[in-house]
């Protein structure tokens, strides 16, 4: 019996409960290929200390599990502040001492505020 596809699993899943795939991540973010992606994936693990939690699987990191919204907005913060340095050189350093630096900024509280301010301004 073939296994069930993630999209099939998903169906009925409200947006802020859904899983997405690497290939989505990429069609939502915007990026060129795989290996971006995999950069700043790279960047959260090793710099954000929630994100690298939610990818920990019996003690060890699996980075072939689907991405959470949250993780999504990790990153799509991470391509933001990659947008904002121009050098591609001087960026990776200057963002991973970002993250390091301002590590509330892109916890999961700071998603939570984030998201309850988007629901409360949009009602």
């Amino acid at each position: 019996m073939a296994r069930p596809k993630l999209e099939d699993k998903q169906k009925n899943v409200g947006e802020a409960r859904k899983l997405y795939t690497r290939t989505e991540a990429i069609k939502l973010l915007g990026l060129g290929s795989r290996n971006t992606l995999r950069a700043y994936e790279w960047l959260a693990i090793f710099n954000v200390l929630d994100y690298r939690e939610l990818m920990r699987v019996d003690g060890q990191i699996k980075r072939g599990r689907p991405l959470c919204h949250y993780q999504l907005w990790v990153l799509a913060k991470i391509q933001k502040m990659y947008n904002a340095v121009p050098n591609g050189c001087e960026a990776y350093t200057e963002v991973r001492q970002f993250l390091k630096d301002n590590p509330c900024l892109i916890d999961s509280q700071a998603y939570v505020e984030e998201m309850a301010s988007l629901i409360r301004n949009s009602a």
